[in-house]
């Protein structure tokens, strides 16, 4: 059984629909809100968890703790990448990232394997990062991924790093910035995107089937933290400028900007945060991962 912890977000919603098209195990999801607008599947099944209550943890637990093969993968966060944060809202954020995460792995007993879902933000200056490579987080959201990183090696688990990640939203009710991008270009309304700050973006259906082979490889095991990204640095006015090629749509009313030159941070922002996926490509004997628009 795959136990997806955060299922309801764009991620867990890809994860979802490729586990049962890839593998034959069941699917249990877990989320703290909207599983009763869940849709209907079979081998799919949701319970509502919050992970920073300890007895709703050991609930969850109790209904998974005689599995023999239980995969899970942590997606559970609070996501806020503003530094300026006021103090309850870093307290809930901390609760949440940290706590929650501690409280789900002191309290499962039966975890067969376990993938917790990290990020680039670790990173925050100009350069291509391996898994070796020192970290030193972008905004307090990135410091909470590195504790939690640390934690969950700790408990010999591993950690996927993704880049930042784009696609058609499968969630319901709610809306990816491709999905914005689209509905904008449809309508002809003029929008700005940074020319000049590059990621090795990924789209979700891709990293997530590339965490589901991580998951079923024993030999990906070994490797405490692995890169999930694609092989080459694209900006959002590139990715902007692909979707509207794909959709047949007009590129004009998409703006250059740069980064420098727009005040949007309070803190500075690298402008090539790009992923290393070569160990990646090793594990699972891959030639090339390109994102797909």
């Amino acid at each position: 059984m795959f136990l997806i912890v955060g299922a309801n977000g764009f991620l867990g919603s890809y994860l979802r629909k490729n586990i049962l098209e890839m593998t034959g195990d069941d699917v249990l999801c877990v989320d703290i809100q909207n599983i009763d607008d869940a849709k209907a599947e079979n081998r799919v099944k949701w319970l509502e968890c919050n992970v920073t209550d300890i007895e709703s943890v050991k609930k969850l637990n109790n209904v998974v703790k005689n599995e023999k093969d239980l995969k899970v993968i942590y997606l559970a966060v609070y996501f806020n990448t503003k530094n300026n944060l006021d103090l309850q809202t870093t307290k809930t954020a901390f609760n949440v990232n940290v706590i929650g995460l501690s409280n789900f792995l002191y309290h499962m007993e039966n975890i067969s394997r376990l993938y917790f879902t990290s990020t680039d933000m670790v990173f925050n200056r100009d350069g291509k990062y391996t898994e070796e490579s020192p970290t030193e987080p972008m905004n307090q959201y990135g410091e909470h991924k590195i504790i939690c990183e640390k934690i969950v090696n700790s408990f010999k688990y591993n950690v996927v790093r993704l880049s930042v990640m784009t696609g058609v939203s499968l969630a319901p009710d709610k809306k990816h910035f491709f999905d914005e991008i689209l509905e904008n270009l449809k309508n002809g309304i003029e929008m700005e995107f940074f020319a000049d700050v590059y990621r090795t973006m990924i789209d979700f259906n891709t990293a997530s089937r590339l965490i589901i082979d991580l998951i079923n490889t024993p030999e990906a095991q070994k490797h405490k933290i692995v890169n999930i990204s694609g092989d080459y640095a694209v900006s959002k006015y590139d990715l902007a400028i692909k979707i509207a090629e794909k959709y047949s749509l007009d590129t004009s009313k998409i703006i250059p900007v740069k980064q420098s030159e727009v005040a949007i941070w309070q803190e500075k922002r690298a402008n090539e945060v790009l992923l290393d996926n070569n160990l990646l490509k090793e594990i699972l004997r891959l030639k090339k991962i390109e994102m797909v628009v």
